[in-house]
């Protein structure tokens, strides 16, 4: 296993490496991160918040109705009731296969600080638990993701539906064409021992009429639950109506949160970051029908869709029918955290980059804000890929780039010096003879010496293409290796992204087998830096 810090890869922004360097003009927007390594003021704050543990219990229940918890799981669920639980906390969107690569990695996360926060602090007991955003209605975004075949081409997949791009996730049903893109997409997986129990797995849970969710949690579920995972859906505490005092805030105080985010921006800019999300005047969600729609403020009124609500109406409606509202992006982490007593939370990049702009809004909706801690980030290196970066001794880093900038390297690095000397001297030689040639000439007529030029300039011009027609030959020459080399990076950066980003988990399963792949997943340790892990090395053992 290799790692690299964050600050040494392409694609992190400036926000993110401070933080996982700890720096304090980061640090300062996250009270909750001294609370827990510092003066343990964290557990007092949560300890001081009342939970609902009854509501939270039952809605982890529905949310997991139709998996049968393991004993693991179920001692987790059972620990809920006591006050001296505490979640650390991981979410995602629902995704097509279970999601890209980093879904896992981040339910990984989850774990593994649950475990070592209970080696810090004995006397509690710390549960780790994956919150599945339902609530959301980008279902295009949520459906899409890929696959690679047998050389290494990124294949994407996005078995839309047929329903509004308004409805909600959590309503959304796989219609019959689901059965033929499990057939399709096993076709293309590359044929390994694991293949035929992986695609018969596929198959029983991908099915005609069952909920995206369902199926999200049944496969995610699959790898994860012998970690004792819970599993907790944002719509079932949505309905449960647990939001309700959160709501009423927010319709109460229109515009309020939106300064506090503002404030927030001016301050991290003023630090050196970009704000990565933005504050509306109301920032919920207000459902109907299965289908989610912003709410506006209109003078001294709001506004959905077409229609036109009093304060005092929409209020009555939030005191009478919470279950009608959610939060838009920078009030769900506050809705969770309202909801949970999360003692972590563990996201991506991304995340951590929004969550800096909400520090006020925990002040002001008096919500003890979780400690932040970077998910697991990784990439897998198969045992081919392995075996070529062992034999060409390649950087990895290399690797994390365009390919057109690595065949650029490729072929300066891959240039035959001597036939470069061969046409440079040419090159020379042959100025110098229409050198001697042109003052020939123009001895004779002074106009000869343009024309001496023109027959120089074409000459190095022929002597350019044959140069460039003899790169070429040796880059076809070359070729074997440089498709090995693209075979590679299609492999860990695929699309110009890190794998984690755009491969489900879907392909390494295939490669080692289920029960491996959770074997590698408990020997990943929680590290703040990029992993780089070799499926071939002794990291890895043979499946039993």
């Amino acid at each position: 296993m290799k790692l690299y810090n964050y600050i040494e890869l392409k694609g992190f922004s400036k926000l993110f490496t401070d933080f996982t360097e700890c720096k304090n003009s980061v640090l300062n927007r996250f009270p909750g991160n001294n609370g827990l390594s510092v003066d343990n003021s964290l557990f007092d704050n949560l300890s001081s918040k009342l939970y609902n543990r009854d509501i939270i219990k039952q809605t982890i229940e529905n949310s997991m109705q139709n998996i049968e918890l393991n004993s693991i799981q179920k001692l987790n669920l059972e620990s809920i009731k006591s006050s001296n639980t505490f979640f650390v906390t991981t979410g995602q969107q629902v995704g097509f296969l279970a999601g890209p690569l980093y879904t896992v990695l981040k339910a990984l996360s989850a774990v593994k600080i649950a475990d070592d926060l209970e080696k810090t602090y004995p006397d509690k007991q710390f549960v780790p638990l994956f919150w599945i955003e339902d609530n959301d209605h980008d279902a295009k975004e949520a459906a899409k993701i890929s696959i690679f075949d047998s050389s290494y081409k990124p294949i994407e997949f996005c078995p839309l539906s047929d329903q509004s791009d308004r409805t909600i996730v959590s309503e959304l049903i796989y219609n019959n064409e689901i059965e033929r893109i499990i057939i399709e997409l096993s076709d293309l997986l590359p044929n390994t021992e694991h293949k035929e129990y992986l695609v018969d797995l596929l198959k029983s849970i991908y099915k005609d009429s069952k909920s995206w969710v369902n199926c999200f949690l049944e496969l995610l579920n699959h790898i994860m639950s012998d970690f004792g995972l819970l599993f907790v859906s944002a719509s079932e505490l949505r309905k449960s109506g647990i939001w309700k005092n959160l709501i009423i805030q927010e319709l109460s105080n229109p515009g309020y949160a939106k300064k506090l985010v503002e404030k927030a921006d001016i301050e991290l800019t003023k630090a050196g970051y970009n704000s990565q999300a933005k504050a509306s005047d109301i920032n919920l969600f207000y459902h109907i029908d299965n289908e989610r729609h912003s709410i506006f403020l209109d003078k001294e009124n709001f506004k959905i869709k077409d229609e036109t609500i009093g304060k005092e109406r929409l209020l009555e409606i939030a005191y009478s029918h919470p279950e009608r509202f959610s939060g838009k992006v920078l009030l769900r982490p506050v809705f969770q955290d309202y909801a949970l007593p999360n003692a972590v939370y563990t996201g991506g990049p991304g995340e951590i980059a929004y969550l800096a702009q909400t520090r006020e809004l925990y002040d002001f909706f008096e919500i003890p804000m979780p400690a932040l801690m970077p998910r697991i980030s990784a990439t897998f290196v198969d045992k081919k890929t392995s075996k070529f970066l062992d034999k060409y001794n390649v950087d990895l880093l290399k690797l994390f780039r365009p390919f057109a900038e690595i065949e650029k390297i490729l072929i300066d690095e891959n240039r035959d010096f001597e036939i470069e000397a061969v046409f440079e001297n040419s090159k020379n030689q042959i100025k110098n003879i229409y050198e001697l040639l042109k003052k020939t000439a123009e001895q004779a007529e002074a106009s000869l010496g343009r024309t001496s030029d023109g027959n120089l300039h074409k000459t190095l011009e022929m002597i350019d293409n044959l140069h460039k027609k003899t790169d070429s030959a040796m880059k076809k020459k070359n070729s074997d290796l440089f498709d090995k080399y693209r075979q590679a990076n299609s492999l860990l950066y695929p699309s110009n992204k890190y794998q984690e980003r755009c491969y489900s988990m879907i392909n390494f399963v295939n490669q080692v087998g289920i029960s491996e792949f959770k074997r590698i997943l408990s020997k990943i340790d929680y590290k703040t830096s990029h992993q780089v892990i070799d499926l071939s090395s002794d990291f890895v053992g043979s499946e039993s």
